[in-house]
């Protein structure tokens, strides 16, 4: 199916609009079979998917992340360097009950974040593990970040609370694309070292 719609992206050739065809097949992506949108708004910025990989534990998959980015970069130290807005996206390909999930955040701070900033983050995290709820099958849960208010936790496109600061979030992202990430293979996915599938 194609649509017609309005841009002014060629607004630098002189053209004041034009009308364009864009299949809509092209504005998502498929990773293990979850249809990823190819773009996002956060905080009035467009971002893009730089990549999606899949949580596998025990020989099973949990869920499909995604990172969405202004520009396309590969480098988890010059993205958190940078900290620009951004989506972490986790699509949940089966339940989870809320003592794992809660558990699986906590590790990954631990994993993930020295002794004293844990400590200064302890609050943060307390407040964070309690807007998870248990993930179901087919939700969506969003972790996004808005340099104007902070760390934005979204369930199924409904917004569950904020979390202010950029260290908070920074330990946030290490989760997914630091040194100790929950899988590997994940957190290669999401930084768009791998292909998706």
């Amino acid at each position: 199916m194609k649509r017609l719609i309005l841009t002014a992206g060629l607004l630098l050739f002189g053209f004041s609009g034009v009308a364009i065809a864009v299949d809509e097949a092209e504005e998502e992506r498929e990773h293990d079979g979850v249809l990823l949108p190819r773009h996002v708004e956060v905080g009035g910025t467009e971002l893009g998917l730089n990549g999606a990989g899949t949580r596998r534990a025990f020989f099973r998959n949990f869920y499909v992340g995604a990172l969405y980015l202004p520009e396309p970069m590969n480098d988890a130290g010059q993205i958190m360097g940078i900290h620009p807005p951004h989506r972490i996206a986790l699509h949940f390909i089966r339940d989870v009950s809320e003592s794992r999930m809660r558990d699986a955040i906590q590790d990954g701070f631990e994993d993930n974040t020295d002794a004293e900033e844990l400590e200064e983050l302890e609050d943060k995290i307390a407040q964070f593990r309690e807007l998870i709820s248990a993930p179901r099958e087919r939700d969506r849960f969003y972790f996004d970040y808005d340099p104007e208010r902070g760390t934005i936790v979204s369930i199924n496109d409904e917004e569950q609370g904020v979390i202010e600061g950029a260290s908070f979030n920074l330990a946030v992202m290490r989760i997914f694309i630091g040194e100790n990430p929950a899988d590997d293979d994940l957190r290669d996915g999401m930084l768009g070292l791998t292909d998706m599938e």
